[in-house]
């Protein structure tokens, strides 16, 4: 079972690659663009995509606030390295004086 898993979280890994890699940033653009343009056909829709583009505009905003905390989470550890790389805090009191 746990090979069949791994093998399965492989073959997701290697899909994954062969996909475009595209920015929440760049996803809203071509979404908004998109969107604007089925519009344009199609204005009885005008309220639903007007939805689609609210939250597309919030998922770009969602993923800079995961790219904010993943980058405190890595200054998290890196502070803790340096912490425990042997020097102390008297050191550390000593060395601002």
């Amino acid at each position: 079972a746990v090979e069949a898993a791994a093998a399965e979280a492989e073959q997701a890994a290697a899909q994954a690659a062969d996909l475009p890699e595209m920015s929440l940033d760049e996803i809203n653009a071509e979404a908004t663009a998109i969107l604007a343009d089925y519009i344009s056909r199609h204005p009885e829709s005008a309220l639903s995509c007007l939805n689609l583009v609210s939250v597309f505009r919030k998922l770009e905003r969602s993923g800079d606030h995961i790219t904010n905390i993943a980058e405190e989470i890595v200054f998290f550890i890196d502070a803790k390295v340096l912490k425990h790389s042997g020097r102390t805090d008297e050191h550390y009191l000593n060395d601002k004086k």
